[in-house]
């Protein structure tokens, strides 16, 4: 399993409080700037830290350029990045404070992992931020500015930043985790695979609540108030990453999509259908995996195949794709297919219709009609329901196929197990969290666990999001958030008891569940 090595961190409000005296200078010049044109929109510092704060001036000035319907040549915006870096770092060396206890918490990184900063801001306004608050000396030259060390310049969101950092430093995006005040930032380290601890000592008290949800929001597992925070949440991530023995658990969407091994590390894997012959090959020998758990409906197995069908009828396609040849199972994995959601399931959706949507579900099923009847259960049942009433039901009326699942993990012969649904995040999100709150790991540690779901799944969102309206729901179907793990362990505590208690319920007794802690952990 990868080692933490690498920390980035951001640099402005995450390491020095400079955003305020940065934007008080942005304003300024943008004033000036709309001015020239006849424009007077009057901003000021704090408008523009708003909207833009994570962002650099040459983005922030484009941003503006495009609300306003102006077009400023590239030289000339070129020379108003300049002047806006003169005049920023003007107000820095003059009265640039450091964020309050980052130097303590540098010292304690220092010579435990590689430090470097990765910010949009110009690479002369980093390097003054640094000597100006006698940072300098723990980050040397890995200091990579979004506007100064790309060949095109851009701005976070955009990872390209983080992916030039970690390429420059020969580091994996799991071997690193960012630090990060801003949602920009945090998209930007999302987007490039990297976990993100979120800081908001630098924001006003009663701003802070606001930003660490916006921030947990948009990816960041742990948020810290103060840097006197730094090593429990280290601690929160490493030492979750010793509670499952290496290469005994993974996670995965639906083909094609991101496998990780729980905890946490994550590659890019194809479970069974589309996989290319090279993937397969990579998923029985290099990986290893034995056992596919496959927790998808008929219905989702029905789609999968008429799209196979469909694309062996296209000659190109055929050519281009080796694995159409190759049979939907890959030869020599025990496949043990489980629908999570089963008959109990159903019935509870199907029961909360009104009558005449309860006759009309009837008979499209009757007829073969069978994703158009979904469609009535996602639009009038499961959207109200949301993700997390969804869990609930799932947790109440799911209970013997959720202990179907879960004595499989007993048996030792079974593991290395890769489990996957649709998107990896639901119905194998919940079997994950029970064999994690099983292990007893930290509950911010089984939220880490899932979260990663969010960045190895944004590549697929358009495509998934077809699927999703299709059958009637909404974009919130799409993601993973934060508090779904957090919701459905108050639940189990709540009404059941706990995690021991509820399996206990459902028939997965008390020696089955040390034999499960016992494969586990290898």
């Amino acid at each position: 399993m990868a080692k933490i090595t690498t920390l980035l961190l951001d640099c402005d409000n995450t390491l020095v409080l400079s955003e305020k005296l940065a934007f008080a200078a942005c304003a300024d010049l943008a004033n000036h700037i709309l001015q020239k044109h006849n424009l007077h929109p009057n901003y000021t510092g704090e408008s523009l830290m708003t909207e833009f704060v994570g962002q650099n001036f040459r983005g922030m000035l484009l941003s503006l350029c495009q609300k306003h319907n102006l077009h400023i040549p590239e030289d000339e915006l070129a020379g108003y990045v300049s002047s806006e870096e003169d005049a920023v770092i003007a107000k820095l060396n003059a009265s640039l404070e450091p964020c309050e206890g980052v130097h303590d918490a540098l010292k304690e990184m220092d010579g435990k992992y590689t430090l470097a900063v990765v910010s949009s801001s110009a690479g002369r306004r980093l390097k003054a931020s640094l000597v100006k608050t006698n940072m300098q000396d723990y980050f040397g030259d890995r200091v990579y500015s979004a506007a100064t060390s790309l060949p095109t310049p851009t701005s976070k969101p955009d990872p390209a930043i983080y992916n030039f950092a970690a390429q420059q430093l020969g580091k994996k995006p799991e071997e690193c985790v960012a630090f990060e005040d801003s949602k920009s930032g945090t998209l930007s380290a999302v987007r490039a695979g990297i976990p993100v601890i979120g800081y908001v000592g630098s924001y006003d008290e009663d701003e802070r609540e606001k930003m660490t949800a916006l921030l947990k929001e948009n990816g960041a597992k742990i948020v810290m108030q103060h840097w006197s925070e730094f090593d429990g949440a280290m601690q929160t991530i490493e030492k979750a990453k010793l509670l499952v023995a290496e290469g005994r658990l993974f996670r995965s969407a639906r083909l094609g999509m991101r496998t990780s091994p729980a905890l946490f590390r994550k590659l890019t894997l194809y479970p069974s259908d589309d996989a290319s012959v090279s993937d397969r090959e990579t998923l029985r020998h290099d990986v290893g995996i034995k056992t596919v758990m496959d927790l998808r409906t008929k219905s989702e197995h029905v789609k999968q195949a008429k799209k196979r069908e469909v694309d062996l009828k296209i000659p190109a396609l055929v050519r281009s794709n080796d694995a159409l040849a190759e049979p939907m199972e890959i030869p020599g994995l025990e496949y043990c297919n489980i629908n999570i959601n089963g008959k109990g399931f159903e019935r509870t959706l199907l029961w909360r219709l009104s009558f005449w949507n309860i006759f009309k579900v009837l008979i499209l099923m009757l007829f073969g009609y069978r994703m158009e009847a979904i469609s009535i259960l996602g639009r009038e049942v499961m959207k109200p329901r949301g993700l997390i009433g969804l869990g609930y039901d799932t947790i109440d009326y799911c209970g013997a196929e959720l202990a179907t699942a879960l004595r499989e993990f007993a048996s030792s012969p079974r593991y290395p197990i890769l489990v996957h649904c649709t998107q990896g995040k639901d119905r194998t999100g919940l079997i994950i969290c029970l064999l994690l709150l099983l292990l007893d790991v930290p509950i911010d540690a089984v939220t880490y666990d899932y979260t990663l779901s969010e960045a190895g799944l944004l590549p697929e969102k358009e495509e998934r999001m077809v699927e999703i309206r299709e059958i009637g729901l909404t974009e919130e179907f799409a993601s993973a958030p934060g508090e779904w793990i957090g919701k459905m362990n108050e639940y189990l505590g709540e009404k059941y008891g706990g995690t021991r208690e509820y399996l206990g319920g459902i028939g997965v007794d008390e020696g089955v569940q040390a034999r499960i802690v016992e494969a586990l952990l290898g």
